[in-house]
């Protein structure tokens, strides 16, 4: 069986996010496997970031099958401009047809409302599709997330296209059920793989760890936080709980956030811990570490907390746990799965529930040990083994039902040029279509390579 693998998520703001790290370490798995051939997808929008995808594979003899197909710019659906968007589309056809793949799986489908990104999925395709759904968090509140109505229509485009899939990979039971419930995706059409954490999360020996007092300016114990601070992230809920803590434990820890913030949130963030008469040493901003710095920090924290109102799996709640961290978390929406413990869960919407818990983890000593044993235990349940296996069981099952009908979807470049050109129903600049024949020329000579 032939897979493709769209890894064009890598080249968007979402490497950096959860997304991006569930892609690595998804892909780092299948690479392994000798009983598929795996091709990799990317695009030349950003060739900085298409860089990070070659550095990142260079140990798994990955680079010869990545494959980059060449399209215009200036093609996100909010800022771009719709012909050019219609014609990188086609062209990102035209190039998986000509790789022939049995099964195409994408890794993150919603995208490239404001960046350059291009990937549809077709009606008519002789190959399976499969698409790793994380969560409809969108849906949940529209005007928030979905503010304006050219974001909405997006937004549904996108999910009216996940629609067309062979089957949607959700990342939790969680988010199963809001591709049922929201999305209006059929349960026939949806597989729970769950996730898992990259393999190389573990507790550091004393003689591996690193001085923090020197790379983060960290000289107290810590309560530890990793992610985004969107509103959803509740990171103001996390700051009020701490404010509302002992002034002895207070001045005992500080609290770290890790996290690419923006100059703009982290003004607005330090505005909200000066109102709640915070000192502002006490709050560490980290901005974006690499995977071992975290992992230090997760194996030196004191308490790690994840406040979140709504997760489509909770990613740094488990690599806490796997670095033997005391971990607690809210109780909302897919984050019981991960922790698997009520006792170490709290109301996110409740600052006071937050407080007490974020206080019994600190000062209670069986409290700690029961979350250090949970956290050892709920270590060992998810792996990116099982995760890669029931994703690979059900492409294997649609391709054995397709392989016998398959033909080749290969089309000619005049039948390509054609598409483009005349079918799209669009005019092109002159200066447009210089543009798309040298894609259709370097396509060609990628292909062949």
């Amino acid at each position: 069986m032939k897979i493709l693998i769209d890894i064009q998520s890598m080249q968007t703001s979402s490497r950096t996010r959860g997304i991006g790290h569930y892609t690595l370490s998804l892909i780092k798995e299948m690479i392994l496997r000798d009983d598929i051939e795996v091709v990799f997808l990317l695009n030349d929008y950003c060739k900085e970031s298409a860089e990070v995808v070659f550095k990142e594979l260079d140990g798994y003899y990955a680079i010869d099958k990545i494959k980059i197909f060449k399209a215009p710019h200036n093609v996100s659906c909010l800022l771009g401009v719709d012909r050019l968007r219609k014609a990188a589309s086609i062209l990102r056809d035209y190039y998986i047809n000509a790789l022939n793949p049995d099964f195409v799986l994408i890794t993150s489908l919603f995208e490239g409302a404001t960046e350059d990104f291009v990937c549809d999925i077709k009606d008519n395709r002789n190959y399976k599709v499969g698409v790793i759904g994380y969560d409809l968090i969108p849906l949940y509140n529209p005007d928030l997330h979905l503010p304006t109505e050219n974001m909405k229509e997006w937004y549904y485009e996108k999910l009216a296209e996940a629609k067309k899939a062979d089957v949607i990979f959700s990342i939790s039971e969680s988010s199963k059920n809001e591709f049922l419930e929201l999305g209006g995706i059929s349960e026939k059409n949806i597989v729970n793989i769950s996730s898992a954490g990259d393999s190389g999360y573990k507790a550091l020996e004393v003689h591996e760890r690193i001085d923090l007092s020197s790379r983060f300016l960290i000289h107290n114990e810590f309560i530890l936080y990793s992610g985004a601070c969107d509103e959803r992230k509740n990171l103001k809920g996390l700051l009020s709980a701490y404010s509302n803590l002992d002034q002895d434990i207070k001045n005992r820890l500080d609290v770290v956030l890790v996290g690419k913030y923006s100059e703009n949130d982290i003004k607005n963030l330090r505005k909200f811990v000066a109102s709640k008469g915070i000192k502002p040493e006490k709050i560490i901003f980290t901005g974006f570490i690499s995977n071992k710095e975290l992992q230090n920090l997760y194996t030196q924290c004191f308490v790690f907390i994840f406040p979140s109102f709504h997760e489509g799996f909770g990613l740094p709640v488990l690599e806490a746990m796997m670095c033997d961290a005391v971990t607690i978390c809210s109780n909302v929406s897919s984050l019981p799965e991960v922790i698997g413990l009520e006792e170490a869960t709290f109301s996110p919407d409740n600052i006071s529930s937050i407080t007490e818990k974020l206080k019994e983890a600190i000062v209670d000593e069986s409290f700690r040990n029961r979350l250090k044993d949970n956290a050892r235990k709920r270590a060992k349940i998810f792996s990116w083994v099982k995760t890669t296996d029931l994703l690979l069981n059900k492409a294997k099952d649609l391709c054995e039902k397709n392989i016998k009908a398959k033909g080749s979807n290969v089309y000619s470049q005049d039948e390509l040029i054609r598409s483009i050109f005349v079918e799209s129903g669009y005019e092109y600049l002159d200066k447009e279509i210089r543009i798309i024949a040298n894609c259709i020329a370097d396509n060609e000579i990628s292909l062949a390579l």
